[in-house]
């Protein structure tokens, strides 16, 4: 799986780009499931952010970072790795959110 190119996005601040995410997925019938799968990997993003002084604005650089720090050296597709899909899925769609302002 090929990594979206987020360098180009500007800054927002992550909580409430999380925040603004969640509500948009329950308004679009997001089954509890996925906005529970979502939340894991933005509470990962926060995490990294806290861990690694990245401050709490969420930008391209950022997604940048923390997909390629998650990413590791195993493919995506090997058996037990599949949940790192969810990684690049999740930034992606904060990454709209961020950009568009819609998902």
């Amino acid at each position: 799986m090929e990594q979206p190119n987020f360098r180009n996005l500007g800054s927002m601040p992550l909580e409430r780009l999380v925040s603004d995410a969640l509500g948009e997925l329950e308004r679009l019938g997001y089954s509890r499931r996925s906005r529970n799968r979502y939340r894991a990997v933005w509470q990962h993003l926060i995490e990294y952010c806290e861990q690694n002084k990245q401050g709490d604005e969420f930008s391209g650089d950022l997604a940048a970072r923390f997909l390629d720090e998650h990413r590791g050296a195993a493919d995506m597709e090997t058996p037990g790795r599949g949940w790192r899909k969810h990684m690049v899925w999740g930034v992606a769609l904060l990454a709209d959110l961020a950009e568009k302002g819609r998902i």
